[in-house]
């Protein structure tokens, strides 16, 4: 008799948790157009801080230009309050150079509330956390280990950059697009990623051509040192540019653009990825509250029941 009123309200109490989740990670996601200013009139993210090169537009928000030597950052100001997350990041590396690039974008979780600036993509190399790193700068004396998109992480003390140029967690995938291409259009050459920590797991898939087919790229634990909490932890993205000029090909550095970042419960981005909303429209997820809305039915049905029938 205690299980047939404790089931539904149970259903009932995740489904209310999942929706809040929601809720909290609005406060972390943004997307164009971009209409907030501050005093002085510069566009702004309300839950972000920018820095360095970034630049807040109306359409887009780009961390660098494609020049040498600069640096950009969007830093989020509120913690997550949440323990399992996912993200879709709509964003775009490009430059004039065909074959050259310089050093790339960088996805941070960490306990930082404030940036603290370093020379891993941008960070001080004793942060306490970890990167996603999209690299777009292929060191020949280190090919053997290179991976397009990899992980680093950090237990706060110096010495994670030294770690770039060893094996870790990644894969390769070719989300670098060349300016002066025949088929370069700066509203369709995009590229897609989706970054998930669940259960302190963290699972990273990219779609780099915007092909809306997602390709599994890596999937590893132990991205978090055991006393960090990640309800308390931070979001943040960096761009740098490389800091040598190369003759042999001219504008050899990448321009990074970021379009849209919608954060989620890990809950919601299941669904998304059963119904396949995500690989069209990032914005899509009517799917999903009719799923919300089918369990809310489904548990009251089962307490209206439980008064009628012992089960």
């Amino acid at each position: 008799m205690v299980i047939k009123y404790y089931l539904p309200l149970l259903s009932l109490f995740l489904l209310i948790t999942h929706v809040s989740s929601l809720s909290k990670l609005e406060d972390q996601s943004f997307g164009a157009p971009f209409d907030d200013y501050n005093s002085g009139g510069a566009r702004i993210i309300a839950s972000y801080r920018e820095g360095g090169h970034a630049k807040v537009n109306e359409q887009f928000i780009r961390l660098t230009p494609d020049r040498q030597s600069k640096r950009g950052h969007l830093w989020s100001s509120r913690r997550i309050d949440v323990h399992d997350w996912s993200v879709v990041l709509e964003f775009r590396v490009s430059g004039q150079g065909k074959t050259l690039f310089g050093d790339g974008l960088a996805f941070w979780f960490t306990d930082m509330p404030n940036i603290k600036p370093g020379d891993v993509f941008g960070v001080t190399d004793d942060f306490k956390g970890f990167s996603v790193i999209f690299d777009t700068f292929r060191n020949q004396e280190f090919l053997s280990v290179h991976k397009d998109v990899s992980v680093l992480t950090g237990d706060g003390k110096k010495g994670a950059g030294d770690r770039r140029n060893t094996e870790r967690p990644g894969c390769d995938s070719d989300f670098r697009y060349y300016e002066g291409a025949d088929n370069f259009d700066v509203a369709k050459s995009l590229s897609y990623v989706k970054i998930s920590l669940k259960g302190r797991k963290l699972k990273v898939s990219i779609d780099p051509l915007a092909t809306g087919k997602f390709k599994a790229c890596f999937e590893t634990a132990n991205v978090l040192p055991h006393d960090f909490d990640i309800s308390k932890g931070f979001f943040g993205l960096t761009a740098t540019t490389g800091g040598k000029y190369i003759k042999s090909d001219a504008g050899a550095n990448v321009a990074v653009i970021i379009v849209k970042v919608i954060f989620i419960s890990a809950f919601l981005f299941d669904c998304l990825l059963l119904n396949h909303s995500f690989q069209t429209n990032p914005n899509k997820i009517t799917n999903c509250f009719k799923l919300f809305l089918l369990y809310l039915q489904l548990g009251t049905t089962l307490l209206l029941l439980s008064r009628y029938f012992d089960f």
